[in-house]
């Protein structure tokens, strides 16, 4: 997806510096119809977009979503807006929806 056809479509752009790669989040409305594989480990889900060199992330409904080839990728974050976040908040123990 372009920036241009993102902006054709609505999608919010959100960018956060992360340690290991600057990271683009694009909260979505729908994702239909897609091949899907949900990790359940962060440390994982980093992998995936450090080995395949992603730096768009989408956002929806509590899940991060990455695309490689055709698949999508997703890991559930709650009520959190980012990794950093996700990983800040589940150090302090606090809950997802915080």
């Amino acid at each position: 997806m372009t920036l241009r056809t993102a902006a054709v479509l609505g999608l919010f752009f959100l960018s956060v510096t992360m340690a290991h790669a600057e990271l683009r989040y694009i909260e979505v409305d729908s994702i239909q119809n897609i091949p899907l594989i949900r990790i359940k480990s962060l440390d994982d889900f980093e992998s995936i977009l450090n080995e395949n060199h992603i730096s768009i992330v989408f956002l929806q409904r509590g899940e991060l979503f990455a695309i490689v080839g055709s698949t999508y990728f997703a890991f559930p974050i709650g009520d959190y807006k980012s990794i950093q976040d996700y990983r800040m908040g589940s150090r302090r123990g606090l809950p997802e929806w915080c």
